[in-house]
């Protein structure tokens, strides 16, 4: 009976609608009921394939889509590692070149000190050669008076003590003496007041207004070299910060010659003349007459 359906059913699916109508007229009107059943069965799971092999098609697209996005999230990681590289190769060559500057601006800081040393040196040497040369003049002078002296005595033994002559030269020896003697101290008062008045021309000279040239504009200058105003000043032991003013003193051991700018125009600072010397005093720099230590001009916080 079974098999009879199964016939039946499957000649009406291939003979289409049109067959499937006459395909029951010789089944039992109680079969027919099943036989529309099993076919409509048959259609259901013939429509479930299809919704499931529309799935696999949806899943599969998911899937492509999926290994897309881990395609460019694998992009987007290489992207950044490499961002991520060329930041640190940049911080690594920024390093290298701010280390590179520092011992730049180190070798220069010593080599200013190296020079000033030997001018230093220099200085003693030949303040040392002077005094070498005074002292053998001081002692030929001392020679030549003791051998006139001999000679005079020598001279004065084999004369006669009551040879008026000699006792008139001796008076007039005297007498130029003394006279040399006045007119040196004379000379010495003159070149004192000349010395006096050339003081006080310099000072009116130097407040001319030497900040208003621009050759002397030494903020923008250290503002492009600021290695040049960065080595290290080692003031006298004891001794501490002052501010001063102009037309104070400073002790001697401020302005030796160790703290001295051997070369002002390097510092865009004006040329000194005659026993002014431009000097580092801590972060400041000062115009300082070194006969008596006044401060002629000074700049607060020349230095770095």
């Amino acid at each position: 009976m079974h098999k009879k359906l199964i016939v039946i059913a499957a000649g009406a699916l291939c003979a289409g609608p049109a067959a499937a109508q006459p395909a029951t007229e010789g089944i039992a009107a109680d079969e027919a009921p099943i036989v529309l059943a099993q076919n409509d069965n048959r259609e259901e799971r013939r429509r479930n394939r299809q919704g499931n092999q529309g799935n696999q098609g949806n899943r599969d697209r998911d899937a492509n889509n999926n290994n897309n996005n881990n395609n460019n999230n694998n992009n987007n990681n290489a992207q950044r590692q490499r961002d991520r590289q060329q930041t640190d190769n940049q911080r690594q060559r920024d390093r290298q070149q701010t280390d590179a500057r520092r011992d730049r601006d180190r070798r220069a800081n010593d080599d200013q000190l190296q020079r000033e040393r030997r001018g230093d040196r220099r200085d003693r040497t030949n303040n040392a050669q002077q005094g070498d040369r005074r002292q053998d003049g001081q002692r030929a002078r001392q020679q030549d008076r003791r051998q006139d002296n001999r000679g005079d005595r020598g001279r004065n033994d084999r004369r006669d003590d009551r040879d008026n002559r000699g006792n008139n030269r001796r008076i007039e020896d005297r007498w130029d003496d003394r006279r040399d003697n006045r007119r040196d101290r004379v000379d010495d008062r003159r070149d004192d007041r000349r010395d006096r008045i050339e003081d006080r021309w310099d000072d009116r000279r130097w407040a001319d207004g030497w900040r208003r040239d621009g050759r002397y504009n030494w903020r923008d200058w250290r503002g492009r070299n600021s290695s040049l105003f960065r080595f290290r000043y080692a003031p006298p032991r004891g001794h501490g910060y002052r501010r001063f003013r102009r037309g104070a003193r400073l002790g001697a051991p401020f302005y030796a010659s160790t703290y001295w700018l051997r070369d002002p125009s390097r510092y865009r600072l004006p040329p000194h003349g005659g026993n002014y010397r431009w000097v580092r005093y801590f972060g400041d720099v000062a115009l300082v007459d070194t006969r008596t230590g006044m401060i002629v001009d000074i700049e607060y916080g020349f230095f770095l």
